[in-house]
């Protein structure tokens, strides 16, 4: 009976234990594997209560005489025991494969890839039970950009983001996706100054993803090729009065001169020497040529002292758009009003629509030079 007792009292303080941690943690994702663990230690500990000896006589004084009585410490409980031992195990198991669980947020664009495809997994070198993928299903927006579809697609936007950067704090988050360029650089800017670890991009030719490496993952042969990664330059800042300018962003393609009609204003240059697909490989590469665009448009601030707004004209792949959106984001005061703009090659303008990334006029959508107000 006492073993009985000393066994829930040791499982409730367990319990309790739990209940506090749980409630101080970051990252609710821990609460099972804790759990675990903590009962399995309030069922080892009840099961080796033996090696505490105290057994003792108990004399009670009553009017009608002492009642005595022995108490005898408990036998240790191997059953007990091992159920513990096994627990704790289990526990530990399953917190090592939540704390190697990544998140994803996948934007679509006109078509669907998911990374939680086993081709995709296979090619990443994951594991299915390591992927928790949150689909951002934005085609039905992507084709047709209006006020009306625009105002649903940021909202849409804005709820999915804000879910996805608040498990930062305790979780690995990643981003990949094919959204037109406007719409993930709006949706970094919505990061709120959380980081996005781990980037996937897609391979059209191979129809399957990469991941950029982290310099800590460089083999010697990637080390190689990163040394020879192409450098991002910008072209000569001549400076005038003009209160807007336009940036021409070229990684992936040339963003041509014809193109850019629409923009009565200087052009700046920003790129490499042969844009291509898959031009960024390594997260170190996107960190370059992101803060290499962040202090250009601080630089235009000086050159251009009339500035109140920089239109971007991006051919650039996702992982530079939705993270030059999240440092855009974070420095927002900085900056002028910035923005970006989507591509079609069969409209007239090229520039079909643009939305603006900072400043009061953030998440308005721009068409033919016109901010329309959400």
């Amino acid at each position: 009976m006492l073993s009985l007792v000393i066994t829930v009292a040791m499982l409730l303080l367990a319990f309790l234990v739990w209940i506090i941690v749980i409630n101080t943690s970051k990252s609710k994702q821990t609460a099972l594997p804790l759990l675990l663990i903590h009962e399995g230690f309030g069922l080892l500990g009840s099961g080796i209560l033996d090696c505490f000896d105290f057994n003792f006589t108990l004399n009670i004084n009553t009017k009608f005489g002492i009642a005595s009585g022995y108490v005898k410490s408990p036998e240790t409980n191997y059953i007990l025991l091992g159920c513990g031992i096994v627990l704790i195990i289990l526990g530990i198991i399953l917190w090592r494969s939540v704390g190697k669980r990544i998140y994803v947020l996948n934007m679509l664009g006109r078509i669907k890839h998911e990374i939680s495809d086993i081709k995709s997994v296979n090619a990443l070198k994951l594991k299915d039970y390591q992927v928790k993928e949150t689909i951002l299903d934005l085609r039905w927006a992507a084709s047709d950009v209006n006020p009306q579809t625009w105002e649903k697609a940021k909202v849409q936007i804005d709820e999915y983001v804000n879910e996805f950067s608040a498990r930062s704090d305790a979780s690995t988050i990643c981003f990949t996706g094919m959204a037109p360029i406007p719409f993930e650089v709006y949706a970094g800017s919505c990061m709120n100054g959380h980081t996005t670890k781990r980037f996937f991009e897609y391979k059209r030719g191979e129809d399957t993803y990469y991941e950029l490496v982290h310099k800590y993952n460089f083999s010697p042969i990637e080390w190689i090729k990163n040394k020879k990664i192409p450098v991002l330059t910008e072209g000569v800042l001549v400076g005038d009065d003009s209160a807007e300018v336009i940036i021409a962003a070229s990684i992936t393609q040339t963003v041509q001169d014809s193109d850019l009609i629409q923009f009565n204003c200087p052009t700046i240059r920003l790129g490499i020497t042969n844009p291509k697909d898959n031009a960024i490989t390594s997260i170190v590469q996107l960190e370059d040529y992101v803060d290499k665009t962040n202090e250009l448009i601080i630089k235009l601030k000086d050159v251009y002292p009339k500035l109140s707004r920089i239109h971007l004209a991006c051919a650039v792949p996702s992982c530079y758009a939705f993270d030059l959106g999240s440092k855009l984001g974070h420095l927002d005061n900085r900056f002028p009003e910035i923005v970006v703009y989507h591509y079609v090659s069969t409209a007239t303008p090229k520039y079909k629509y643009g939305i603006v990334v900072t400043g009061e006029n953030k998440g308005n959508l721009v068409i033919n030079d016109y901010v329309t107000k959400q």
